[in-house]
C-alpha cells in the first residue's frame, strides 16, 4: 500500500500568503508552473495559506486587486466553464489535495491519503475539527455529496468525464444509475474512500480541482439555486464571499472558520471583471489593480522592456486551461502577470 504522510506546511506560498507582512508595493511575484494536461489544474490562488508565522493584529490592510477578465457566469464550483470563475472558487472552496507554490501536491483538506498496492482503492483523512465559514462541522459526507452532485447529468460539469475512473462514474453521469451508486463512500466523518474500476494516473490532479472539492450539502440542500449568493453561501477555503456586485466586483473577506485562518495574510481580494486587454494594463500602471492578467499582444514587447519585473511567462503544451498566467511562442496568446 502506498502512504502519503501527512504535510506539516500548508498548501502554500499562493498570491499575497507567502509574505508575513504583503503590500501592494511588496507583493512577491510568485508563479508555478506544473505542466498538467488537465482543464483548469494548475494551482495559482491569492487564497492559500503559506508555511508562516501567524499575522501581527496590527499589520496594515492587505487588499489584492485582480483584473479578471469576464464577469463570472457562476461562482458554484462544479459549474465553472474558464479560469476567471476557477480563481474565484479556489479561494473560497478548498479541495482533498493543494499545489504548493512549486507545484507539488500537497494534503488540503485531507492531511493525508493512501492507495492500495493495485492503484483502485484511495483512502483519504480529512484534517480534525473542519468547519464550514458558518461553523457546521465539515466531514466525509460533504465530501461524497460534492462527487455524487458532480456526476450527476443535472449538473452538467464540463470536466465530468475526468472522474469516469470512479466506479459507476460514466453510468451514473450518462443517467443510467443514480449517484447513490458512484464508487465513494464515507465510512466514518473523517474518512473518504474513493474506488476506481481502473487505475488512474491522473485521480489527484483531478481531485486538486475546485470542482472535486467538499460542498455545503446543509446549504444546497435547502436552496440549491441559491446558495450562491453572497448571503447564503458557506465555504471551506481561505476566503468567503462577501459581495458580488454583477459587471463591477467581486470582494471576498478572509474566512476565520478555515483551519488556517491565522496565517492568511490578506485581508481582501478584489476581482474584476476587465475583459479588454488595454483597459487591464491602463489600470495597472495607474496602480488600480495590482494583477492583470492579460494584456493586448500588441504591447507585449513594450511591457517586456519596460515593466519587465512585472512580466512573468511560461509554456505549456496542448490545449490546457490554466489558473496561473502565462505566455505562448505565439504572440497572439499573450496573458500578463504583474504585481505592484
Amino acid at each position: 500500500m502506498n502512504r502519503f504522510p501527512p504535510v506539516d506546511r500548508l498548501a502554500g506560498a499562493r498570491l499575497g500568503v507567502a509574505a508575513r507582512h504583503v503590500s501592494r508595493q511588496s507583493l512577491p511575484a510568485i508563479f508555478v508552473s506544473t505542466g498538467l494536461l488537465l482543464s483548469g489544474l494548475l494551482p495559482f490562488s491569492p487564497a492559500q495559506a503559506a508555511d508562516t508565522e501567524p499575522l501581527s493584529p496590527q499589520h496594515a490592510p492587505q487588499v489584492l486587486r485582480i483584473a479578471n477578465g469576464a464577469e463570472p457566469g457562476s461562482l458554484d464550483p462544479q459549474r465553472t466553464n474558464g479560469t476567471w470563475e476557477t480563481r474565484i472558487t479556489r479561494d473560497l472552496f478548498e479541495p482533498l489535495i493543494a499545489y504548493a507554490a512549486d507545484g507539488t501536491l500537497i494534503a488540503g483538506l485531507a492531511e493525508r491519503w493512501e492507495v492500495s498496492d493495485d492503484g483502485l482503492r484511495w483512502t483519504f483523512h480529512l484534517r480534525e475539527g473542519l468547519e464550514w465559514s458558518d461553523g457546521t462541522p465539515l466531514t466525509a459526507q460533504d465530501a461524497v455529496f460534492a462527487l455524487r452532485r458532480l456526476m450527476t447529468p443535472e449538473t452538467a460539469a464540463h470536466n465530468a468525464t475526468l472522474y469516469y475512473p470512479i466506479i459507476n462514474g460514466r453510468a451514473v453521469n450518462t443517467g443510467e444509475l443514480p449517484p447513490e451508486k458512484l464508487g465513494v463512500s464515507a465510512p466514518d466523518a473523517q474518512t473518504l474512500v474513493i474506488l476506481l474500476s481502473h487505475p488512474s494516473a491522473t485521480l489527484e490532479q483531478t481531485l486538486a480541482m475546485s470542482e472535486a472539492a467538499p460542498l455545503p450539502r446543509h446549504i444546497i440542500t435547502a436552496s440549491d439555486s441559491q446558495w450562491t449568493r453572497p448571503a447564503n453561501m458557506v465555504s471551506s477555503g481561505a476566503f468567503v464571499l462577501k459581495e458580488w456586485a454583477p459587471q463591477s466586483h467581486i470582494e471576498l473577506a478572509p474566512n476565520s472558520h478555515y483551519y488556517a485562518a491565522g496565517k492568511v495574510a490578506l485581508d481582501t481580494v478584489v476581482y474584476l471583471p476587465i475583459e479588454e486587454g488595454h483597459a487591464a494594463l491602463n489600470r495597472f500602471r495607474a496602480g488600480e489593480v495590482d494583477i492583470a492578467y492579460s494584456v493586448p499582444a500588441s504591447h507585449f514587447a513594450w511591457i517586456k522592456k519596460h515593466l519587465p519585473e512585472a512580466l512573468h511567462t511560461y509554456r505549456f503544451s496542448g490545449s490546457t486551461s490554466t489558473h496561473s498566467i502565462y505566455a505562448t511562442a505565439h504572440p497572439s496568446q499573450t496573458h500578463v502577470f504583474g504585481v505592484r
